[in-house]
């Protein structure tokens, strides 16, 4: 079911999503040398700018002037979950580089270009078949069955694609957060919330939105401009707020793990057992007439440093010594120090947040979730214990 085109809010909307797009996209080209993870970003923002694109080419009958525009953006969905799976991988792994295996994800994009007869179709003939597109019925058109039915089988693999690649890059945000566990301290980093609110976007909102139009397309049987909306405002929005991010904080887009340098499984360690012990003594100490865990930031390194032990030395220590990795041995810290201003009379007209923030931590859900792992209750039910 066609409309007549008309130049309204909603052109307005797509028109600034595409400039903002590549405004963001050339920024982050301009920087990809020495951060390699934005190229992958940068191909991202142009793949939701190529869909804009042609919208914007049938919401306002430009493919009439432009017909070999449309159809470009076929096959392109196959982009999105290698481009966003590639850019965690990049920004989450040691060294932050390509293989030279990973063209290879981009074969089913390039196998839908190939086998995809509207790509190659001559202007005229696509012309004539748009305008079919537009006002058929799906199916009853003999001119566009085949052409739909293919569409609709590259829609289903599309979906399954984006789902499978989503599930390995949600692993590998998954895996980084583990070691991010072994140097710092709290896991409400900038930086990871970056990595996940970029991950919700992708997943949450581009993928369902895109999924959701297909599948409502496939159901009413007709194309219709308003099912456009349902991913072209969630993509715009994807957009914006990559745009706020790199104006706000343009360090977010670094690849910034240093800490992974000093991971290593000890194998080729020169420490003993006997130096192993007694440098948990000498951390045991340390902690408790320093009090590090104070700091919501503190890191591995940090304290490495203070002590004057080596960091793969002290991260050993902890892990093998303790049982535990840098992150819970210091929020069990943070607990007891919790526990301590419980207990004590100067604290007993405190709030539970204050006193938790001051105890080290720098986030509610965090605080709760790790008391309750511990004492196996709420920190407010605790304090009730005890003041009774």
């Amino acid at each position: 079911m066609a409309q007549d085109p008309v130049f309204d809010w909603w052109s307005v909307i797509i028109i600034l999503g595409i400039v903002q797009g590549l405004i963001i996209a050339i920024a982050l080209f301009l920087n990809m040398k020495k951060r390699p993870a934005l190229i992958m970003l940068a191909l991202l923002v142009l793949v939701l700018v190529w869909h804009h694109l042609q919208s914007i080419s049938i919401y306002l009958n430009f493919f009439r002037e432009f017909p070999h525009f449309y159809g470009a953006d076929l096959g392109s969905l196959f982009l999105i979950g290698p481009l966003f799976y590639l850019y965690i991988k990049l920004v989450t792994s040691e060294n932050g580089k390509l293989v030279k295996w990973d063209w290879l994800h981009t074969i089913p994009f390039f196998a839908t270009i190939i086998a995809h007869p509207v790509i190659f179709m001559p202007g005229a003939e696509k012309v004539e078949l748009i305008l079919d597109w537009l006002t058929a019925i799906r199916y009853d058109n003999p001119h566009l069955r085949q052409v739909f039915l293919l569409d609709d089988i590259i829609f289903i693999l599309e979906s399954i694609h984006m789902i499978v690649y989503f599930v390995l890059a949600i692993t590998l945000l998954k895996t980084y957060a583990n070691q991010r566990k072994q140097f710092v301290s709290s896991l409400h980093h900038p930086h990871y919330q970056w990595l996940t609110l970029i991950s919700v976007f992708v997943i949450c909102v581009i993928a369902i939105s895109f999924i959701l139009q297909k599948t409502l397309y496939l159901q009413l049987k007709y194309y219709y401009y308003s099912l456009d909306y349902i991913y072209i405002l969630p993509m715009t929005i994807f957009i914006y707020v990559i745009g706020f991010y790199a104006l706000k904080s343009p360090l977010l887009f670094a690849h910034n793990l240093d800490f992974k340098k000093i991971t290593s499984k000890y194998s080729s360690s020169s420490l003993t057992d006997n130096q192993a012990e007694k440098y948990k003594e000498q951390i045991e100490t340390y902690l408790a007439n320093e009090k590090p865990y104070l700091n919501p930031e503190i890191t591995l390194p940090e304290i490495a440093e203070a002590m004057g032990l080596p960091p793969n030395h002290l991260s050993q220590v902890i892990n093998d010594k303790f049982g535990l990795n840098f992150f819970d041995l210091i929020n069990k810290y943070r607990i007891e120090e919790v526990k301590r201003r419980f207990e004590d009379d100067n604290y007993k007209n405190d709030k539970l947040l204050k006193i938790a923030f001051e105890s080290g931590f720098n986030n509610k859900v965090s605080f709760n979730r790790y008391f309750k792992k511990l004492e196996g209750e709420t920190p407010s039910t605790y304090r009730k214990k005890i003041e009774n």
